[in-house]
């Protein structure tokens, strides 16, 4: 059985504009609530984890690759950091839909309140959290 590298549109958290990746796959699983597929990166050259949802055109190409002897999805799982802290943030009715798109570490709760709802967003570092919540504006 032949192994076939994956075309697709890829909407990162953040970006502006959708970029077209050229991916082996390696791996599909399912965790924070979403499937995930985890493979090596030809367009930029690395391992990275894409979320199947922001996934666009996704097409199978003729091009095939050999497995990675060096990768084992169960590791990859292992390996992932934890999250240890919580956050609570309120968020205004006009934002609070895109930080549940875009927070991919979690919700741990969601409390509606008269100026818009509180999320208790889980986290691995508060400088990468914070400069998410930056990304708000004011």
């Amino acid at each position: 059985m032949d192994l076939r590298v994956l075309q697709f549109t890829y909407e990162a958290a953040g970006q502006s504009e959708p970029t077209r990746r050229t991916v082996e796959p390696l791996g599909l699983i399912r965790y924070l609530e979403r499937w995930h597929l985890i493979g090596w990166c030809r367009t930029r050259q690395g391992l990275r984890d894409f979320r199947t949802d922001r996934m666009r055109t996704v097409t199978v190409s003729r091009l095939t690759f050999a497995p990675r002897q060096d990768f084992s999805v169960g590791d990859y799982v292992r390996s992932m950091p934890q999250p240890t802290r919580r956050a609570r943030v309120r968020f205004t009715p006009a934002s609070v839909d895109r930080a549940k798109r875009e927070w991919w570490l979690g919700i741990v709760d969601e409390c509606p309140t008269p100026s818009g709802v509180i999320l208790t967003l889980a986290a691995v570092e508060w400088d990468r959290l914070a400069g998410w919540l930056l990304s708000f504006g004011a």
